[in-house]
């Protein structure tokens, strides 16, 4: 799909997440040189969940509005074609949540 990354394209991911929601994690690292949040789905998903978190993917790639966070990417294969754990790529914001920071 066009908005697959591949899970080695993302490094220095933080070994800690930065913060925790209701369906996963969310981590920092660095996608070619830019700084990233990577937003991480909880351990094995349910086949519904798997298809909100691509619900979720095709509506966010569609999204352009300079107050919505563009998707980087998002990841729920590795190279060889075997399911990981899914995860989603934005710009980091180094100002916390939008919840803190609103």
């Amino acid at each position: 799909p066009s908005w697959f990354i591949s899970p080695s394209d993302i490094t220095d991911r933080s070994a800690n997440p930065i913060g925790r929601g209701g369906f996963g994690e969310v981590f920092t690292g660095d996608y070619f040189g830019s700084p990233v949040a990577i937003k991480q789905l909880f351990g094995t998903c349910t086949k519904k969940e798997l298809a909100d978190y691509h619900r979720e993917i095709e509506i966010w790639q569609k999204l352009k509005h300079p107050h919505i966070l563009p998707l980087v990417g998002a990841c729920d294969r590795d190279v060889d074609g075997k399911s990981i754990v899914p995860f989603m790529v934005s710009p980091f914001m180094p100002n916390g949540t939008l919840r803190n920071y609103v």
